[in-house]
């Protein structure tokens, strides 16, 4: 008598496209005072958005200001607290 290998259904993945969309999008609202995670790792609050770059103040008592790219922004951390207390 044969039984039946039990199967799990798998999770989905999300859609990729989407997620690239999402953080375009989050990346391009940016604005002064909202606090970021970058590329490396870094904390900080935006002080100053240009075209290509933003200013983030990373030391509040030595008041360090660090140019990074705008790629180099890997979360706005700002917009995820909004979104919790909701």
């Amino acid at each position: 008598m044969k039984h039946p290998l039990p199967t799990r259904k798998l999770p989905e993945r999300p859609d990729l496209g989407q997620l690239k969309r999402q953080a375009k999008e989050l990346l391009g609202q940016m604005k002064r005072g909202d606090e970021v995670m970058t590329a490396g790792g870094i904390y900080g609050k935006i002080v100053e958005v240009r075209d290509s770059k933003v200013l983030v103040k990373v030391d509040e008592t030595s008041n360090t200001k660090i140019w990074f790219s705008r790629e180099a922004i890997r979360k706005v951390l700002t917009e995820e607290k909004a979104d919790a207390v909701k």
